[in-house]
């Protein structure tokens, strides 16, 4: 995991997976980067707002193959939260955030708000979040939607390097938003904004370019 390894902490990301009509923005750069594992930092998986899913886009979370405790969880409607965060818990979960954007999203969006369910304590709480909230300033996807394996290999490339052009900046916002949520319920960062602060910074430093590579190198061994 990119994050995972550059802040020393192992998290998973599980998302409702759903298939839209276009290419996914960042997905498509998954077999680039590392086969099919997935990462809150590379594979945000942004369809379009008006695709319907079945309950076997949320199996996945639910079955937990990692076994991990702490996940991040992306949903296509905002009514699976709470019972998602509650199923979770049930099955021994510690630490969970089950989030769905306002604007159709299964990630925390950076264009929109973003209802969240929470696990933390034994208990489930639920809210809204912007990107405001976390200190990052709200803007369209516009511009992020890629048609080619390579374009997204490239965008991500951008995000996590130190160019300034208003393409890498929006990417780079976007992967800190649900990067920094990771590193948060993994128990790494106190609050959602010291994790988002811990990605970017992550990305600001190179560090996630060179796990990146890294990734990418020990996935050809396979």
């Amino acid at each position: 995991m990119v994050f995972g390894g550059t802040c020393f902490v192992d998290c998973v990301f599980e998302g409702s997976d759903r298939l839209g009509q276009g290419r996914n923005v960042f997905a498509d750069g998954r077999q680039d980067v590392a086969g099919d594992i997935e990462s809150p930092a590379l594979f945000l998986d942004l369809v379009e707002a008006d695709d319907l899913g079945t309950i076997f886009n949320i199996l996945g979370p639910l079955t937990n193959p990692a076994g991990v405790k702490r996940q991040l969880v992306g949903v296509f409607n905002t009514e699976l939260c709470r019972p998602m965060a509650e199923v979770l818990h049930r099955l021994g979960a510690e630490h969970i955030m089950v989030v769905c954007a306002k604007d159709g999203l299964d990630e925390i969006s950076l264009a929109s708000a973003t209802h969240v369910a929470e696990l933390k304590n034994g208990e489930v709480t639920e809210y809204d979040i912007t990107p405001e909230d976390m200190g990052i300033k709200s803007q369209s996807l516009v511009g992020l939607t890629v048609d080619t394996a390579e374009d997204s290999l490239k965008l991500i490339r951008a995000a996590f390097g130190r160019g300034h052009d208003e393409m890498a900046e929006k990417a780079r916002d976007l992967i800190a938003l649900n990067a920094g949520a990771a590193i948060y319920v993994a128990g790494l960062a106190k609050t959602l904004t010291a994790g988002v602060e811990m990605a970017l910074d992550a990305m600001g430093s190179g560090l996630a370019a060179g796990k990146m590579s890294e990734l990418a190198d020990f996935s050809q061994c396979f």
